[in-house]
């Protein structure tokens, strides 16, 4: 079993490269697709506020990611009321 997490923030195009080199390996793997929604509580506290930032270094370093979750966090839009 491989599971494919963060489906919700990669492109659909990567999911799909990542599943046929799963496949490649090894064709009879059970896939299974996560997503890790990202959850602000109290949103309003930093709406319209410049932030510091500070990510997860696995994410940056291991990941070759340019940002993390915690720049997702400080640009997603407040839930409507």
């Amino acid at each position: 079993m491989v599971v494919i997490n963060k489906i919700d923030t990669a492109s659909a195009e990567a999911v799909f490269e990542l599943r046929d080199n799963i496949r490649s390996v090894n064709a009879k793997a059970l896939i299974v697709d996560a997503a890790s929604p990202l959850i602000v509580e109290r949103a309003e506290l930093i709406m319209g506020k410049r932030a510091l930032v500070v990510e997860d270094g696995p994410t940056l370093t291991h990941g070759e990611m340019k940002f993390g979750a915690g720049m997702i966090a400080a640009q997603k839009p407040a839930p409507p009321k």
